[in-house]
């Protein structure tokens, strides 16, 4: 029985850590714009849907606070053509509340799906200190997994303290 319950474990662990493995942290400088942004990509809805979390600050390091934070939202699958109808498609929860303090926009919709949720660093904050994120997209359900949710809070964590 102790056998059963170990491999469980072992499997369970396994899953979530090439979950996060999965994630996709980036930071790079462009000396042109002297900016630096940082993002995070994660797959969701088994790799259908795609949520990159992004902020751009002026210089090598951030000297304060994102001001805004990205968070775009794209999707394969039949494209939706109307500005509208793809703006509204797309619903984050937190908690199982639904997450307003944010601006949506449609992005370019000619080879995907795409939606930009603009909010400031304080409500993406509280959106990462939430129990549990989930939403819908593009007719499609999504749910951070946890080791996701907590590569959220990390970056939130990191975007808190100037460098």
């Amino acid at each position: 029985m102790w056998f059963v319950i170990a491999t469980a474990l072992v499997a369970g662990l396994s899953v979530a850590a090439e979950q996060v493995a999965q994630e996709q942290y980036i930071r790079k400088y462009d000396a042109v714009v002297d900016a630096t942004t940082e993002l995070l990509t994660l797959h969701l809805a088994d790799g259908r849907l795609s949520m990159r979390v992004s902020t751009v600050h002026d210089g090598r390091r951030r000297t304060a606070i994102p001001r805004r934070i990205e968070l775009l939202i794209t999707g394969d699958g039949p494209l939706i053509n109307d500005a509208r109808t793809i703006e509204t498609s797309v619903v984050i929860r937190a908690d199982a509340r639904v997450f307003t303090r944010c601006t949506r926009n449609p992005r370019d919709m000619s080879t995907m799906n795409a939606v930009a949720v603009v909010c400031t660093f304080d409500n993406f904050k509280g959106l990462t200190d939430a129990q549990s994120i989930d939403g819908d997209a593009f007719g499609r359900s999504f749910v951070v997994a946890p080791g996701q949710l907590t590569a959220l809070r990390a970056l939130a964590d990191r975007w808190m303290v100037p460098e």
